[in-house]
């Protein structure tokens, strides 16, 4: 799928259009393995210190970005 090789390539990009972006693929799309692969080069973006500035954005918006993410897999795979 496109969108999983542009939530890498953006993750070795870095700054901080790139982490709007992936924060964006995170928020947003349908499919969570896409969402899985942005939460993953935020994660990596953040622990190279290339996410731009917007940790505070982030840091107000990740739990629940988070929270969601493990509903769905809880729900997905019926675990509570």
């Amino acid at each position: 799928d496109e969108r999983l090789v542009l939530a890498q390539v953006l993750g070795e990009v870095g700054g901080p259009r790139a982490a709007r972006a992936l924060w964006d693929l995170l928020a947003g799309d349908p499919e969570l393995l896409i969402r899985i692969a942005a939460g993953n080069a935020l994660r990596r973006l953040r622990s190279v210190g290339t996410l731009g500035g917007i940790e505070a954005m982030l840091a107000k918006e990740l739990p629940a970005g988070r929270d969601r993410l493990c509903d769905e897999r809880k729900t997905k795979h019926g675990t509570n």
